[in-house]
């Protein structure tokens, strides 16, 4: 499930940007018993495999961003990312 993708201010390079909240990368099996904090930290490590890095912006907090052209292809990478947890 997608919360919300938002594009935000293109890089120093002109590459465009997405960023979308934390929980996108969190299955729904995985919530239990972790802190939110963990499940952060849980993210990004999922994130940090295709790309994703810590958003720093004030105006999303707890957001990761990519580097990618669309909405499409961020969810594609949260889906890429997540099979590759379940093939472990």
């Amino acid at each position: 499930m997608i919360y919300q993708v938002l594009r935000v201010n293109r890089d120093r390079n002109g590459n465009s940007r997405f960023v979308g909240h934390f929980l996108d990368w969190i299955l729904t099996t995985e919530g239990a018993g972790l802190s939110v904090s963990e499940l952060y930290d849980l993210a990004l490590q999922r994130a940090s495999k295709v790309g994703g890095r810590r958003y720093r912006g004030k105006n999303f907090a707890g957001g990761i961003v990519l580097q990618v052209t669309s909405e499409k292809e961020y969810e594609q990478a949260i889906a890429l990312a997540t099979a590759m947890t379940l093939a472990r």
